[in-house]
């Protein structure tokens, strides 16, 4: 493949990113709307108490199965990361080892080096390895006179991820070792009665295998985005708060810079030292790049901070100041990213679609429901 039809391909990877179902997301309740989030469970899911702050910086590097960092596959994910904006991240450079890559980055001046630069430090290290999966499911005769024989393709990435919080040169896992799995890309293949290629997708093309494998690492990628985002938070104090009717309203510094979407849900709480207090939850509207406005829509019960808040909300925060904070609480999608997984939506069940006739010929009903479950992605 030339380079310009493989920049072509991952362009068209880039506009078809969606969101796959995996067992490790926990359903981000932005994504789901009001009502779920009050059905959420009064505790925050992010994965650190400490959210992201001005001046720090994600990094990203995707390995390959020798260790080797893979630059295109990095820079791809660095794309995918940045577009929401909630903290800057840097993807590595070079190939070779992690270390040595963060420090061409630092030589580069894109982060801090050992010598005390005042250059964004490293707060997070994202480390994908995903690696290429395939298989052929050989096909049954509708009838042995009418129709010929068909293979069925299927192509997927998986592999592990990991995510470190880095305090002073050392890494912290941030969460457990696990693994994500693309959703799969499948091909049908029209075979002659001899068992050669005949018309469909042809797996002896380099071109059309690479595009399958395209399709499945967008998705792949886009996953690990989402999880990425749904766990690392922002954190800001609450700056005002005034009554409206029958709502509450507060302000926030967290806005679109910081990947805060119409909707994204906030927990509200009251922090003194290492002890933290859920007072409300709250969902951000009016959101500019430098602020947004929350309107609170549950209180919690039993608690005398809160009731105290909820009496009097203005007088609460100006007493108590930097104390009160806004959390974000998983992830609101930005428009764009839900029109792209509706359009990889319509491409999963184009797949599905294909492949259903022959799902519906292998007569052993084991097989055919193992089958009709891996299509549908459950």
């Amino acid at each position: 493949m030339n380079k310009a039809a493989y920049f072509a391909l991952l362009l068209l990877g880039a506009c078809a990113g969606q969101t796959p179902r995996a067992e490790t997301i926990r359903k981000e309740s932005g994504a789901l709307g009001e009502e779920t989030f009050l059905e959420a469970p009064w505790r925050s899911s992010n994965i650190d108490q400490t959210a992201m702050e001005d001046g720090q910086v994600g990094l990203v590097v995707v390995a390959l199965e020798n260790g080797s960092v893979d630059s295109d596959l990095t820079a791809y994910l660095e794309t995918e990361l940045n577009a929401l904006q909630r903290f800057p991240v840097v993807g590595m450079a070079a190939g070779g080892s992690v270390q040595d890559a963060i420090s061409q980055l630092a030589s580069m001046g894109e982060v801090a080096s050992s010598d005390g630069s005042s250059r964004p430090t490293i707060t997070y290290q994202l480390e994908l390895s995903p690696k290429r999966r395939s298989e052929v499911r050989d096909g049954e005769n509708y009838s042995p006179l009418s129709v010929l024989p068909v293979r069925l393709h299927e192509f997927w990435y998986e592999g592990p991820a990991n995510l470190y919080a880095v305090e002073g040169g050392v890494r912290r896992a941030a969460w457990g070792d696990r693994t994500f799995r693309s959703r799969s890309s499948w091909k049908w293949e029209g075979l002659s009665l001899g068992g050669d290629h005949r018309s469909g997708f042809n797996p002896s093309d380099s071109n059309e295998v690479e595009l399958a494998y395209l399709e499945a690492r967008s998705s792949l990628l886009f996953n690990f985005s989402k999880e990425v985002y749904s766990k690392l938070g922002r954190l800001a104090a609450v700056e005002n708060a005034l009554r409206s009717g029958s709502d509450v309203l507060l302000s926030t510094p967290l806005g679109s810079r910081q990947g805060v979407m119409p909707g994204q849900p906030m927990f509200i709480m009251y922090r003194e030292g290492n002890l933290e207090v859920f007072l409300a939850k709250a969902l951000a509207q009016n959101v500019t790049s430098g602020g947004a406005t929350l309107r609170v829509i549950q209180w919690k019960r039993g608690d005398a901070q809160a009731q105290e808040f909820a009496d009097d909300p203005s007088s609460f925060v100006a007493r108590k100041a930097a104390n009160v904070v806004a959390r974000t609480e998983g992830l609101a999608l930005p428009e764009s990213w839900s029109e792209r997984s509706a359009e990889l939506d319509r491409l999963l069940q184009k797949y599905a679609d294909d492949a259903k006739p022959y799902v519906d010929s292998v007569k052993d009903r084991r097989k055919r429901e193992v089958l009709r479950d891996l299509i549908s992605g459950q």
